[in-house]
């Protein structure tokens, strides 16, 4: 590679270096304007285009990696680098250490800065000096977590924790006291529940801990063991759970701090056993157990017996701090005094080891079988889930110890891991109810409804906990050990549960344990079953979703397990006594004759929509899959079953289609039931007909993608399908409907697409049905036919089948032939002047960006979609602006995210926030679009005197304050392009004088989160002015509006716990001017407007 400087003007032409060996000669001046071809031209050239193209990560990735190079060779030949280099290569890493974009950029920033330090310690007089150390590497830790940044990032973080271990800091005691001060390490350990940032926080934090030990400082010590104590006892759980999943491993794991922590950790279990936080400090020291068993190095031959009584858990010369055996058993065992987390600690404890094959004892197969019975009834599923998974690592260990026990033929522990077995087994079944027979008693003990069941004595978190347990036996191969047979039928009895969740764990197990009938000691009548399956839950009016699960659950246990001729016999049965049932609900003997008796529907035994969901859940038994490529063979069963859906499709459709199915009952006069009746009769004909809706929808989708070729289906068939489709997607107005068409649709077009990109005379094209759809949204056709609901019923889920399942039109998926044109169609929605296809645009658009799979092709307009919210949200049409608002959430919550908790306050969670650098670099139009919000509403309200705000005025406000709330200030270097400054006079203006109290509360969560320490006591002192102002002008007109926004500001002060201001006395004397004047209800907002603006 040549040196003439001329001749690399970009990044990509300095690409080579990543691929050249390196040469002295690259080191020398390429010309006489610069003194080194690496260190002055190229280092300038790629730092510059880093600045010019901020935006593109490509291109700083690019950059950022050629620079790290240059930083690599430069150590290689021992090079200096000037001041001015040096300031380059510095000012580039802290711009892109948190580029918004890609993590990488920010890890080849921190890799270049580490070079850069190593570059400054072979040139630096300061570095080799011990004492004092270099003040160029104490203003590059500050740099990186100094008092500026609000929340540190887990690059940063790891940024220091490389400089904390670079060679001049480690031998200057000195500098790295400066960087590592109590207030900083305090922000560490409060920050340590953020998730991303736990890992690299502790690894911080155990390396102050290690030098602290080594250098035998023990008020550093105690610091640490204070603020550990103060976490573990945090009421936020994701700040205990960092402190005992990361930060406590950690510290067992390094050699340094492994002895301190056990010798000084038993204070805390010196706390009063009556004491608030003692059960905080058994659970702790039980996880301290479970880490010091599982870090345990060598061969680990103890368990816990031998941990909980180790001389290191005890404080002798305080009479015993530690926890006993017999304690740990009344931790499991007694629920009152104890939370759940300490229990599960407790019982993880015992049964997790990392040796897999160390045998159980009998006092441990004694505590499990005790809690295992106690457990049956734990409401909580997580709970659930974790007592499961720690009592399948004892079984598992319970499964390898007695395979070596059977080959030494070791009866007596043979015997004891039996009885265990067995005991946890009974105590399974005792808990699984005759579900049939229960089921049999409520069709019998109501016959039309079924409604009212209970759960029982014996709850649903009992049943599943007891299914559970008997998977983990057999899935740990512990059936063998058991006594007795296993009960199955017990198993085919929970069929029959009215939760689905028990009636597929106990079918799995069906099959995993029985997968065939011919299996020997098994007597079971199958002929039999299905008879009784028919003549109980088809032939009994079933009305509750539960017999329509049990139904399908029961056909899928019988019919693998029958003949191929029984099971076609049984499905031909199913679809002619659908079609007779249709034929009695269309006679014309009712009370219209020019419509079918549709409330023949109820009163006809079996009911419709039982049939098809039976028909459904034989179809996978029928059309198998060995079956599917000679799907012509069923030709009959194919017309047959078309025919009854359509047919039973044109009878539940007007019930469907409906709001008001009281229309189909008979008039007063022909009635000859009570109100009562009919109300019954309604709803019983609401359920029929959605519920048969829904199986013919799955029923389409299933034949469908089952077809090995468009040919399987005659062109009309096709078309009958796809039309069938169009109409429920379109005109249906029950949610239930079109939802479940909208599931089976999305399954059809991924066919359709295939079949139309095969052959373009494929009759149901999905492009044709796009097009069609945009041109009706767009008002080019026609649109009466779309259904007027607020929501659009089913229309944002056509559009969404059809786009989410569309072909890319190259390899790397993002190119697509119609996704573009719907979208930018859709997005255009404020220029017609139909107001009812605008609200069809705005709620199809809602959909398609709640979508996780359109995430990557959306996000182009996810800039133009909040300008089309922020401009609708103050539309003077109800379901225009309602749509506009549930878009702009739908875009929050796509951006910001969700937050792992419930947001039952104003200032959004730190996770759930964006800094302004990252938001407007991504969306630089906003930056312009917010601030010219915020000025016309402040002049909205300079004019209110003349002209008052309206209700258009206070929606305009919402989303554009709201939006700021989810902001947050960038990093000192980052936050000169996009800066919230301007739009703080604003927001101070906007709280003075907005009218509603929910605004300005907004308002000024928007201030809390926008700006930084420095910044927010700036606003601090300017709204100390106007309180002193208002305070001097008591004897005047003064009103109310200013001392209540100086009230909520206060408070959100207090609430961010902003200990700077708070204790500061402008607080509160503020705080008391605002209690004087509270009681004052009376003036207007003119005799303070103008101090408002000077402060400003």
């Amino acid at each position: 590679m040549s040196t003439d400087c001329c001749h690399f003007k970009t990044s990509q032409s300095l690409q080579e270096i990543l691929f050249s060996q390196s040469k002295p000669e690259w080191l020398l001046p390429c010309c006489g304007q610069h003194g080194g071809f690496l260190s002055d031209h190229c280092v300038s050239l790629l730092v510059q285009e880093a600045i010019c193209w901020a935006t593109d990560a490509p291109r700083v990735l690019r950059c950022s990696t050629v620079l790290t190079r240059i930083s690599s060779i430069l150590i290689e030949f021992c090079s200096s680098l000037s001041n001015s280099t040096q300031s380059l290569f510095l000012s580039h890493c802290l711009r892109f250490l948190d580029f918004p974009y890609a993590e990488s950029i920010g890890y080849q920033c921190a890799a270049l800065l580490m070079n850069l330090v190593a570059l400054h310690g072979t040139n630096c007089v300061h570095c080799l000096t011990i004492d004092k150390g270099c003040e160029w590497l104490l203003s590059v830790g500050h740099s990186l977590c100094g008092a500026h940044t609000e929340l540190f990032s887990k690059i940063r973080i790891k940024a220091l924790h490389s400089l904390l271990h670079c060679s001049a800091v480690e031998a200057s005691l000195s500098l790295r006291d400066r960087l590592m001060t109590e207030p900083f390490v305090a922000r560490l350990y409060a920050q340590i529940g953020h998730a991303p940032l736990s890992i690299q926080i502790s690894k911080v934090i155990v390396d102050d801990c290690s030098v602290a030990v080594r250098l035998n400082r023990p008020n550093t010590l105690t610091f640490h063991m204070d603020w550990i104590k103060k976490q573990l006892l945090a009421t936020d759980v994701s700040v205990r759970q960092a402190i005992e999943q990361k930060l406590l491993p950690a510290l067992l794991k390094s050699p340094e701090s492994r002895r301190w922590f056990r010798l000084e950790f038993h204070s805390f279990a010196s706390l009063p056993r009556d004491s608030a936080h003692s059960p905080r400090a058994l659970c702790t020291l039980l996880r301290l157990a479970i880490d010091r068993i599982g870090n345990e190095e060598g061969n680990c031959d103890f368990g816990w017996e031998d941990f909980v009584s180790a001389a290191e858990f005890s404080d002798e010369q305080n009479g015993g701090g530690g926890i006993s055996a017999d304690f740990m058993e009344k931790a499991l065992f007694d629920g009152p005094s104890t939370d759940s987390e300490t229990q599960l600690s407790a019982l993880s404890l015992i049964c997790s080891h990392p040796k897999g094959a160390r045998p159980v004892s009998a006092r441990e197969c004694q505590i499990v079988r005790q809690f295992v019975a106690k457990s049956f009834g734990e409401p909580s599923p997580s709970v659930r889930q974790h007592i499961l998974t720690q009592i399948a690592k004892l079984f598992s260990r319970v499964s390898e110890h007695s395979k070596s026990l059977q080959k030494i033929n070791d009866v007596l522990n043979l015997t004891k891991y039996r009885q265990f077995v067995h005991d946890i087994e009974q105590l399974a079944l005792e808990h699984l109810p005759d579900q049939s027979t229960l089921l049999i008693y409520e069709i019998e003990k109501d016959e039309e409804t079924a409604n009212g069941e209970s759960d029982g004595e014996l709850g649903f978190s009992c049943r599943v906990f007891a299914l559970m347990l008997i998977s983990l036996i057999h899935s740990a191969q512990l059936c063998d050990l058991s006594f007795a047979p296993f009960e199955w039928k017990a198993l085919i009895a929970s069929l029959d549960d009215q939760f689905e969740l028990c009636q597929d764990t106990a079918l799995k197990l069906i099959d995993q344990i029985f997968p065939s009938p011919l299996q020997k000691g098994i007597s079971f009548d199958f002929t039999v079953f299905l008879e009784n399956t028919k003549k109980d839950l088809l032939f009994a009016n079933p009305h509750s979703p539960r017999h329509q699960l049990a139904v399908e659950y029961r056909l899928r246990f019988l019919l693998p397990r029958l003949s191929d001729n029984v099971r076609r016999a049984f499905f031909d049965a199913l679809i002619k006594l659908g079609a007779n049932v249709c034929e009695q609900a269309a006679n014309v003997n009712g009370f219209d004759e020019e419509n079918p008796n549709l409330i023949r529907l109820v009163q006809i035994c079996p009911q419709l929509h039982a049939i098809l969901s039976a028909i459904l859940a034989s179809m996978p038994h029928i059309f198998r899959d060995d079956n599917a490529t000679n799907i012509e063979l069923s030709s009959s069963f194919l017309h047959a079953l078309l025919s009854l859906c359509h047919c039973a499709a044109q009878l539940v459709s007007p019930v469907v289609h409906s709001l008001s199915p009281e229309g189909f009952l008979p008039s007063i006069g022909q009635s000859n039931g009570n109100f009562e009746d009919n109300f019954r009769t309604v709803q019983l004909l609401s359920k029929t007909c959605w519920r048969s809706h829904k199986s013919i929808s799955h029923i389409f989708s299933r034949l469908i993608k089952w077809m090995p070729s468009p040919n399987s289906l005659s062109t009309e068939q096709m078309i009958k399908i796809g039309e069938y489709f169009w109409l429920q997607l379109t005109e249906c107005r029950h949610c239930g409907a079109f939802e479940a068409a909208a599931d089976a649709f999305r399954v059809i077009c991924i066919r359709f697409w295939a079949f139309s990109s095969a052959s373009d005379q494929f009759p149901c094209s999905p492009a044709k049905w796009l097009r069609q759809i945009v041109d009706a949204l767009t008002g080019k056709i026609s649109a009466r036919h779309l259904c007027p609901s607020r929501r659009s019923a089913g229309l944002p889920h056509l559009v969404n089948a059809l786009l989410c399942s569309e072909p890319p039109l190259s390899p790397d998926r993002r190119k697509f032939a119609n996704f573009d044109h719907t979208v930018s169609a859709l997005l255009d929605c404020r220029r017609s002047e139909d107001r009812q296809l605008e609200f069809h645009c705005v709620n199809v658009l809602r959909l398609l960006f709640s979508q996780s799979l359109l995430e990557e092709r959306i996000f182009p307009y996810v800039e133009e979609a909040f300008q089309l919210s922020l401009n609708g949200c103050a539309d003077e049409f109800w379901p225009v602006r309602n749509a506009h608002v549930q878009l702009f959430a739908v875009l929050i919550e796509r951006i910001f995210g969700t937050p792992p908790t419930q947001q039952r306050s104003l200032h959004i969670q730190l996770r759930c926030k964006m800094s302004a650098h990252e938001f407007f670099t991504r969306y630089p139009s906003l930056y312009h679009s917010l601030g010219n919000c915020l000025r016309k509403l402040r002049l909205a309200v300079l004019r209110s005197f003349e002209c008052p705000l309206g209700v258009v005025h206070h929606f305009a406000a919402f989303p554009a304050l709201i939006l700021l709330t989810h902001l947050r200030p960038a990093a000192h270097e980052l936050g000169q392009t996009h800066s919230l400054r301007p739009f703080f006079p604003d927001l101070i203006q906007l709280l003075f004088a907005l009218p509603a109290r929910a605004l300005r509360e907004i308002a000024s969560a928007a201030l809390c989160s926008m700006a930084t320490f420095t910044e927010l006591q700036q606003i601090f002192d300017c709204i100390y002015e106007i309180g002193l102002a208002v305070h001097q002008r008591s004897s005047k007109n003064v009103s109310n509006l200013a001392t209540d926004s100086i009230s909520i500001f206060l408070d959100h002060i207090v609430e961010l716990n902003v200990t700077i201001l708070t204790s500061t006395d402008q607080f509160r004397k503020l705080r008391e001017i605002t209690r004087t004047f509270r009681s004052n209800r009376s003036g207007t907002i003119g005799h303070i407007q103008k101090m408002i603006y000077d402060a400003c």
